[in-house]
C-alpha cells in the first residue's frame, strides 16, 4: 500500500508520500509461504516542469517488473512537452499506467491553475477511473492508500486545516503520515518518513527539504 496526501487551503497546497516500498514475494514447495521486504527509500510524488505534483500508491509493478520510481518520472518527462492542464496530465498519466503495471493504482495530483487551488484523484481500475475533483477552488484535500486510517486521525485531531499556515500544515501532514504508520498492525506498507511538497501561486512547487541526502527525481 501506500499513503500519498494533499490538503489545500488560502496559503496553497501541500502534498506528502510516504518513503515506503513493499515486496511480497510468495515462495511455492512442500509449504508454501510468503516473505515481505521494505525498501524506505522509494519516491511516490513527483513535481512536473508546470509545477503540478502527481502522487500513486498501490502495487504498481510493471509488466516487466519495475516498480513506480522507474514508471511514473518518464510518463512526466513526456508531459513536460507539451502545455496541458492537470486534468489532462493526469488523463495520460492514468491511461498509460493503465496499460503498464499489472495491478490497479490510485492516483493523486495537485498544482495551481489560474489562480486556483485544483487537486483531482483517480485510479488505473477501469471499475473506478472517474476523475474526481477535491477541492472548491480554495480549500479541499484528499488520501489515497491507507486513506482510511489518515482521514479518521485527521477527523479525531479536531484540527481545521483551513487555518493553519503552509509550515503548519506541513508539520500536521507529517504527524498523520507518521500516526497512521506506526498503527498499522501487520504490513507496515507506510513508511513513518515522507517526502512533502508546498505548493504556492508565489513560489509553484518546492521540495521542504529535511533530509539534506534525500535526492529527489525530476524537479
Amino acid at each position: 500500500m501506500s499513503l500519498v496526501m494533499a490538503i489545500a487551503n488560502k496559503n496553497g497546497i501541500v502534498m506528502s508520500g510516504d518513503r515506503r516500498l513493499t515486496i511480497q514475494k510468495t515462495y511455492h514447495g512442500e509449504a508454501e509461504f510468503t516473505n515481505t521486504y521494505y525498501n524506505d527509500r522509494t519516491q511516490k510524488i513527483y513535481i512536473s516542469e508546470r509545477g503540478h505534483v502527481f502522487g500513486i500508491a498501490g502495487c504498481a509493478i510493471s509488466i516487466d517488473g519495475r516498480y513506480i520510481p522507474d514508471i511514473l518520472p518518464n510518463i512526466i518527462r513526456e508531459l513536460d512537452k507539451e502545455s496541458l492542464t492537470l486534468k489532462e496530465e493526469l488523463v495520460i498519466i492514468q491511461n498509460e499506467l493503465r496499460h503498464n503495471i499489472v495491478n490497479p493504482a490510485s492516483i493523486l495530483c495537485a498544482g495551481i491553475e489560474n489562480g486556483e487551488n485544483v487537486i483531482f484523484r483517480t485510479s488505473t481500475d477501469i471499475e473506478n477511473s472517474e476523475i474526481i475533483s477535491k477541492t472548491d477552488g480554495v480549500y479541499g484535500g484528499d488520501a489515497i492508500g491507507m486513506y482510511t486510517t489518515a482521514l479518521n486521525i485527521i477527523k479525531e485531531s479536531g484540527i481545521h486545516t483551513y487555518d493553519l499556515s503552509l509550515s503548519e500544515l506541513v508539520d500536521f501532514m507529517q504527524s498523520v503520515n507518521s500516526t497512521t504508520a506506526k498503527s498499522i498492525k501487520k504490513i507496515k506498507s507506510v513508511n513513518e518518513k515522507c517526502d512533502i511538497v508546498a505548493i504556492t501561486p508565489e513560489y509553484g512547487a518546492k521540495w521542504v527539504l529535511e533530509d539534506r541526502s534525500r535526492i529527489y527525481e525530476l524537479k
